[in-house]
């Protein structure tokens, strides 16, 4: 999990983007709510139409992602700001599940089974509009967050 400023982006992008991988652009604007949040998900990383709209199918959903052809996945959060200002006790929810995205995605399965694969590179930039907002939140969830010096 990154934090960015829209001038820090391609900067950022360039190390984490990889041939292969697959960019979501997610509208946090349209995450002010759990559901917005998850209508959101459910719209940028296409999940299928019997997505159950809770943690739970976030979770099997965010970990399967067959139907994306990708080596890696980079999600951009743009005006992160805006991320569940309605629901904030959930914030810390979803960044745990993210963290549980990136670790599984990471493990390689090699069990001899049709969904096999190697391991994977899964990253979530939450980009604020404003170097102030994007201190603030890192203060309240930096032991959520990963911020390395990428030079």
């Amino acid at each position: 999990m990154y934090t960015a400023t829209k001038d820090e982006m391609p900067r950022l992008l360039s190390q984490l983007c990889l041939p292969g991988t697959f960019i979501s652009i997610l509208n946090a604007t349209n995450m002010r709510t759990l559901d917005g949040l998850f209508q959101e998900f459910k719209k940028c990383l296409r999940f299928p139409e019997y997505f159950g709209n809770n943690w739970a199918a976030f979770d099997d959903c965010v970990t399967d992602l067959d139907w994306i052809d990708a080596t890696g996945f980079v999600l951009i959060v743009e005006h992160a700001e805006s991320l569940l200002l309605s629901d904030q006790p959930e914030i810390t929810t979803f960044l745990r599940h993210l963290h549980v995205a990136k670790v599984y995605w990471g493990k390689p399965i090699h069990d001899d089974e049709p969904w096999d694969r190697d391991s994977m590179p899964f990253s979530c930039i939450l980009q604020f509009d404003e170097n102030s907002q994007e201190m603030d939140f890192v203060k309240k969830y930096s032991q959520h967050l990963c911020n390395p010096d990428l030079e």
